[in-house]
């Protein structure tokens, strides 16, 4: 199995005071680190250095994002706000820095600072400061002291930094004023507590322990990747890089003389591709290669560009079978593969290392071999235009790959690492989408899903249900029997409540007809054992709902809706659909609530109506509570260019102050959010497709990128990167082929799980294509939001 590693309008005041509160006092945490490791300021695993030159500078201040929610005539917050833990804040701890002053030159930070008593001995007493880092990047630290000239003119100082696993030893001279902050360096800083700043006392003084203060560094995007897999363990998978979930045929080895060597075994190996997730559209790319053994039927070396998936990219390599090199393209898996270059045989011999270089360039794509100034092969009339991946390939065939290079020409994306994405069960041809990951007590994951069938007319939808769990973290998962409450009106709805149970809400019929939207009520089931029983709990109304046109419900069974607040609260928002007899002409919201984990429930006495300034074009919307303690309902689903949300402050009894979110671009597409409350700060992702207004034609946007985004405080979020993009063909009735649908997000301690129906064939029968259920995995812990939003869509 594959393992990853390397390589507004205006706000209401309180709103604004409250964002502001946040960000002053305290930094939310964006994850919980995959192991809780704890070390000495000199472990010797620690690398260290050491330096007696210390600059008493400012810092010029650091330009915020330009992203806000606020009004533009209100001071925002920066977006990274400086980091300060004091000598009587939460994060700073010591061992015989027990002396607490106030007077002196009043050169010190806060209220106070302490000091260390004169006869301790060196090293006996210390200080550490450790900040809640919200994003993982690079911070400038600053420290700050009362200065005297019976302060120690070194001062032991180490900076613990890459969330533990590398040191800094530093001198500060605390006989010097410092009435500016002291800057110790800039250091790589991981998101969460596994950073700190420890000062020791020096012999024979006081040495003084006041503050540090920790500020982010904006950094442009990285427009370049390297690897050569030195820094690798033998066996194992590097980082950055992904291959199948379901094999683990890729990984670091030694080559006889060229150090660490990334390869690929299995002549018959069905794990042919190992990929870097970025989604760039013009590329240079460059690896070294040997082809070990290869099949005697088909096998392909090269690199892969524009890599959507198996069935949609460019590939540009050597055939040692043919001893042709090849430009070939798929479109998309109804497509068959087509050569768009190839060469006259040129035998390579099995063992030797060989380079290749891939650029693509709009429809012109390039290959070069063993450093050639001039193209080995050129094609000028690739198809496959998109923004994709890249990876390496090896098909039928052992290989191994060095010192990869890639340039990203078109400046669209970034290289992550720590994400995990594969389609569940994709060899089937059944229609997957509406899914929801639900973390059980055992620390395993389940998928209740729903699947559509056709019956010979390709008309009728039949509605099945399945269930899927996975014990190795969403690695991989086991289908099961499903005993969940059938929902036959295909989404689902599925929250884990604080009390552990589960909450699943299921839309009752009074009949099945041929549709999926039809008379519906919607009940309450919950399970007290992770789903193996259920029972049924509260209507939230007792008819059902008829709809204007016939068959058709009025009510829109959408996925993902259910939210808890920290009172215990439990919120579930209903789209309406609204018909004039004849056709669709728009939504509104209804939010519902229950105090007693859905036996009963109550309808807000706002609906999307009283504060919508775009009637009836809401379609779905969830309800989150943000740290300052107001409820934001967040609304993807409409006619304008963002996401939109309303605020609660009487916990969801009534709703106002409509606005956009600016950033998160998106019209008429679906959402998920979720909130992890595990840690001392809640922790806020969204994932959403990033659309634009302007861009359809058909009422079907393009719906070709699937976005990540982040918030430490529920209000101002960051985009946290790209899940995917798949800028594909259109039908002969212009809808995009493939598409991302109906998106769920699922946070636990170490992961975000996210799922989407992706189109990848066309059918003229249905809206969106054929779906199948795509599943993304993200490691918290490797999370670096951006720095300004995408320009793009």
């Amino acid at each position: 199995m594959r393992r990853f590693g390397m390589s507004d309008r205006s706000v209401m005041t309180i709103v604004i005071v409250g964002v502001l509160i946040v960000y002053a006092v305290a930094a939310a945490v964006f994850l919980t680190t995959c192991s809780q490791l704890s070390f000495s300021a000199n472990s010797p695993s620690l690398h260290s250095e050491s330096t007696d030159n210390i600059e008493y500078t400012e810092p010029a201040p650091v330009a915020p994002p330009t992203m806000t929610i606020l009004d533009s005539a209100t001071p925002a917050p920066s977006a990274y706000p400086q980091i300060v833990v004091d000598n009587d804040t939460e994060g700073f701890s010591h061992f015989g820095f027990d002396i607490i002053s106030k007077g002196g030159n009043k050169e010190f930070y806060g209220e106070n600072f302490r000091s260390s008593k004169v006869a301790a001995a060196p090293g006996e007493c210390w200080a550490r400061w450790t900040p809640n880092i919200p994003i993982s990047a690079t911070y400038e630290v600053f420290m700050k002291w009362s200065s005297d000239i019976a302060r120690p003119n070194k001062a032991p100082v180490t900076v613990v930094y890459h969330g533990g696993d590398s040191a800094k030893s530093i001198s500060v001279n605390q006989q010097i004023r410092a009435d500016a902050w002291c800057r110790l360096g800039s250091f790589s800083l991981r998101a969460g507590t596994d950073n700190y700043v420890e000062i020791t006392n020096a012999e024979g003084v006081n040495t003084i322990a006041d503050a540090v203060k920790f500020v982010k560094v904006d950094q442009t995007r990285p427009t370049t990747y390297t690897d050569d897999f030195e820094d690798e363990a033998t066996g194992s998978n590097p980082s950055h890089w992904i291959e199948s979930n379901e094999f683990d045929e890729w990984e670091v080895e030694t080559g006889s003389s060229s150090g660490n060597v990334y390869q690929h075994v299995g002549v018959y190996g069905k794990s042919a591709y190992s990929w870097l997730h970025v989604f760039e559209q013009d590329t240079d790319m460059t690896t070294a290669f040997k082809i070990v053994e290869h099949n005697k039927t088909y096998a392909f070396v090269g690199l892969s560009v524009r890599f959507n998936s198996v069935e949609s990219q460019i590939t540009c390599g050597y055939n040692p079978v043919t001893g042709c090199f090849e430009i070939r393209e798929r479109i998309d898996e109804d497509r068959e593969w087509i050569t768009l270059a190839s060469s006259q045989p040129t035998w390579l011999s099995l063992g030797d290392w060989h380079t290749i270089r891939a650029i693509a360039s709009g429809p012109k794509i390039l290959l070069f071999v063993d450093g050639q100034s001039s193209p080995v092969l050129s094609a000028t009339n690739a198809s496959l235009l998109g923004s994709g991946r890249v990876a390496l390939v090896s098909e039928g065939a052992s290989a191994h790959f060095d010192n990869v290079s890639l340039s990203l020409n078109s400046n669209q994306g970034r290289v992550e690492d720590g994400v995990l994405d594969y389609t569940l069960s994709g060899d089937d041809d059944i229609y997957r989408e509406g899914a929801t990951v639900v973390p059980l007590s055992d620390g395993s994951v389940a998928i209740r899903q729903s699947y559509l069938e056709m019956d010979e007319s390709r008309r009728k939808f039949l509605v099945r249900d399945e269930l899927w769990k996975s014990t190795n973290e969403g690695q991989t998962f086991e289908q099961l029997d499903c005993t969940w409450p059938n929902n036959p009106n295909l989404h689902h709805s599925i929250l884990k409540l604080n009390s552990g149970k589960l909450l699943n809400m299921i839309a009752e019929n009074e009949e099945r007809t041929e549709h999926f939207d039809y008379p519906v009520r919607f009940r309450a089931m919950t399970s007290e054992d992770d789903g193996a029983s259920w029972k049924s709990s509260g209507l939230i109304w007792d008819s059902y709902r008829e709809g204007g046109i016939p068959d058709k419900a009025e009510v829109v069974v959408v996925n993902d809706k259910l939210s808890q607040i920290s009172t215990g609260r439990v919120f579930y928002v209903i789209a309406v659909r609204v018909v004039d007899g004849q056709s669709i002409i728009g939504h509104w919201m209804e939010i519902y609530y229950s105090d007693d984990e859905g036996s009963t429930w109550k309808q807000s006495e706002t609906n999307s109506n009283d504060f919508n300034l775009l009637y009836r074009t809401y379609g779905e919307g969830k309800v989150v509570e943000t740290a300052n303690g107001e409820l934001r309902l967040y609304v993807p689903y409409s006619d304008q260019p963002t996401i939109r949300c309303a605020v609660s402050v009487d916990e969801g009894v009534h709703w106002s102050g409509e606005q956009d979110v600016p950033g998160l671009m998106n019209a008429r597409s679906s959402f998920g959010i979720d909130v992890d409350n595990t840690g001392s700060h809640p922790v806020y992702f969204m994932v959403w497709v990033f659309n634009d207004i302007n861009e359809h034609t058909t009422g079907v946007f393009p719906r070709s990128r699937l976005a990540l985004a982040a918030s430490v405080d529920g209000i101002n979020w960051y985009y946290a990167m790209d899940l995917d993009r798949w800028v594909s063909e259109r039908d002969q009735t212009n809808r995009p082929i493939v598409q991302f649908v109906d998106p769920s997000i699922t946070v636990t301690e170490r992961y975000i799980y996210v799922t989407t129906g992706r189109s990848e064939s066309d059918d003229e029968f249905d809206v969106h294509n054929d779906q199948k259920l795509h599943v993304y995995r993200v490691d918290r812990s490797k999370i670096n939001v951006y720095d300004e939003w995408p320009a793009e869509y």
